[in-house]
C-alpha cells in the first residue's frame, strides 16, 4: 500500500494500519510493506476514544515476517485519549511472531492518554502482557522520535534494535 489515510472529524474508536486497521484472528502478514501517511484529527468530545495506530497493523494478533512499514502517523486531539498506542509495525499486539521486519516511521503523539505508549516497533498491549515473539527486527530511532522498540512499561520488548545516527541504513 501506498498513500495517505486522514481520519477526521468525531471518532471513538480507530484502529488504523498501512495494511490492516484491525484483525480479529492469527494471521499472517509476510513479504509486505506499507509506505503511508496516517493523520488523526480527532474533534470528539466527551467519549473515551481509543487509538490503535502502526505502519502494518493497527491491532490484532498477527505473525509478521519480512516486512516493512515506512511514512508518519500522527494524531492531533482536542482533548485527552483513554487509550493511545501507535507503533512503527504495529500499534498494538499481544501476540505473534514478528521476524526479519523493520520501520522507517515518523511517530507524534502529543495528546496525552490514561494509557500512553509509542514504541519505534511496537506501541504496546492493551493491559496485558504480551506473548508476542519478536527476532531480528529493527527500526529508524532518528525517524521514529524514540529509541524504544516497544513501551518499557507494560511490556518490554527484546528481539529489536533501534538504529540511529545512520540515515542511509534502510536504503542499503
Amino acid at each position: 500500500f501506498r498513500g495517505t489515510m486522514d481520519v477526521g472529524g468525531p471518532v471513538g474508536q480507530v484502529f488504523v494500519g498501512g495494511l490492516y486497521g484491525y484483525v480479529p484472528s492469527t494471521m499472517s502478514v509476510d513479504n509486505s510493506f506499507a509506505r503511508t501517511n496516517v493523520t488523526i484529527n480527532n474533534t470528539l468530545t466527551g467519549e473515551d476514544k481509543y487509538y490503535m495506530l502502526g505502519g502494518l497493523i493497527g491491532n490484532g494478533s498477527v505473525s509478521v515476517n519480512h516486512s516493512y512499514a515506512a511514512g508518519s502517523i500522527t494524531v492531533n486531539d482536542t482533548e485527552p485519549a483513554a487509550v493511545s498506542l501507535i507503533g512503527g509495525i504495529v500499534g498494538s499486539a499481544y501476540s505473534g511472531d514478528y521476524s526479519n521486519s523493520f520501520a522507517q516511521v515518523s511517530l507524534v503523539n502529543p495528546t496525552p492518554a490514561i494509557q500512553q505508549a509509542t514504541g519505534g516497533f511496537r506501541g504496546g498491549p492493551l493491559d496485558v502482557v504480551s506473548t508476542m515473539i519478536s527476532t531480528n527486527n529493527y527500526f529508524d530511532a532518528d525517524v521514529a522520535g524514540t529509541s524504544d522498540c516497544s513501551t518499557p512499561l507494560l511490556d518490554p520488548l527484546t528481539g529489536c534494535t533501534a538504529i540511529s545516527g545512520q540515515p542511509n541504513y534502510f536504503y542499503n
